[in-house]
């Protein structure tokens, strides 16, 4: 079998299982047909509040694994949730965040991309799982996704 077209499908597969996880936890999501601005789903609160995610999978075998990722900037309602198919962890983790670990890098077709290494974001547990889960939950409790702008770059939430 063709590896991108494998790759293609395990991601897929992922994207599923990160779906399933929240439609167990009560969230309404939203699948957009076409994913090409790297938004691979839409989570929506009853009070209309949302946040766009983009699901990465990686298998992080070292400290030095590169996630890439390709967005243009970062907004304060849009996450990645980067799934470990090592250890079968996942990670919720503000593009924010993201973003300030992030160096440009040029990709074999010559897309520009962003990466970062695994250490740089997944090192905290903050964002871990069920952790994760509640940091989604809380940030779709607020009408306008304030908690994802008042969170430092490090990660922490400032003031609670």
């Amino acid at each position: 079998m063709n590896e991108e077209i494998h790759n293609s499908k395990k991601g897929k597969a992922i994207e599923y299982y990160i779906i399933c996880e929240l439609l167990k936890n009560d969230f309404d999501v939203y699948i957009p047909v076409v994913d090409l601005e790297g938004v691979d789903m839409i989570v929506r609160n009853k009070s209309g509040s949302y946040i766009e995610i983009q699901v990465k999978a990686r298998a992080i075998k070292h400290k030095a694994s590169e996630i890439y990722a390709r967005y243009e900037q970062p907004k304060t309602n849009l996450l990645f949730v980067i799934y470990d198919t090592v250890k079968d962890d996942f990670w919720v983790i503000p593009s924010l965040v993201y973003n300030k670990y992030a160096r440009k890098k040029i990709d074999s077709v010559g897309r520009e991309q962003n990466i970062v290494l695994a250490t740089d974001i997944l090192s905290d547990d903050y964002y871990k799982n069920e952790k994760g889960i509640e940091f989604l939950k809380r940030a779709l409790t607020d009408p306008h996704n304030v908690i994802l702008s008042k969170l430092d770059l490090g990660g922490k939430k400032n003031g609670h």
